[in-house]
């Protein structure tokens, strides 16, 4: 697997889709994601 460059990441999770409701976007899918990379990050996964 290549490595990607931060800046292609930034874009990522900037691209996520998100849940809206009552004007405000969900932060549900980006906190998962940064707590799967610590874990991964720790060698827990």
């Amino acid at each position: 697997m290549a490595k990607k460059d931060i800046q292609y990441y930034v874009t990522c999770f900037k691209n996520l889709n998100r849940s809206k409701k009552a004007g405000q976007v969900a932060p549900h899918k980006v906190v998962l994601l940064l707590a799967v990379i610590e874990l991964i990050e720790k060698g827990i996964l």
